[in-house]
């Protein structure tokens, strides 16, 4: 189901209300500056990244979205075949048939490789690819590609990132601690997370 959200304190020119399918958190909002929407994605929930399409279209729509970072692809690099980086692209694959914005990888491919490679079999007792040191440091290196790109193009429109949650969870703590401003560069800017309804608790 659609749930209509306020947005007239983003400063977004013509909208004011934005009808999404999930829950909209307004992280950090700085009226008047780009904003750069957080997309939590289930790799293993069709249904959730079906909405999250949808979401993202809204978005394209109606709220100047110009560019997407996708962690299906590897960081630095337009979302291709050549760049995939992990086995489900459902989502870029939709936006790179409709050639509407730009749409560029964030994923650390040799982290990532590593990760699972140390995952099974177990590197150590109980590790998961959560609790595995990289994890972070994968969430560190997607926002960091975002700014790469976006700051080269001149933080023109609005942006989304879209990846697992607890990756955004782990932005939304940084945003929190003050720590993305230093590392970004940019302080004006607002942080909004959606999360579809179709996503696991």
């Amino acid at each position: 189901m659609m749930t209509e959200y306020d947005l007239s304190d983003c400063g977004l020119q013509g909208l004011n209300m934005l009808s999404i399918e999930g829950v909209l958190t307004k992280v950090r909002i700085v009226a008047g500056a780009p904003i750069l929407f957080m997309l939590d994605e289930h790799h293993t929930t069709p249904a959730c990244i079906k909405q999250n399409i949808q979401n993202t279209q809204v978005l394209i729509n109606g709220a100047d979205v110009q560019a997407l970072y996708v962690e299906s692809h590897k960081a630095g690099e337009a979302a291709s075949q050549l760049s995939l980086v992990s086995a489900n692209s459902v989502f870029a694959d939709h936006f790179i048939e409709q050639c509407q914005v730009v749409i560029e990888g964030v994923e650390n491919k040799e982290l990532h490789e590593q990760q699972h490679i140390d995952v099974a079999p177990p590197l150590w007792n109980e590790i998961t690819v959560r609790s595995h040191p990289y994890d972070r440091a994968r969430s560190l290196s997607f926002i960091a590609s975002v700014f790469r790109n976006w700051r080269s193009r001149g933080m023109t429109g609005n942006a989304v990132l879209n990846m697992g949650g607890h990756h955004a969870d782990d932005i939304c703590d940084w945003i929190a601690l003050g720590a993305l401003d230093s590392l970004s560069g940019v302080s004006d800017l607002s942080y909004l997370r959606i999360r579809p309804t179709a996503h696991p608790p």
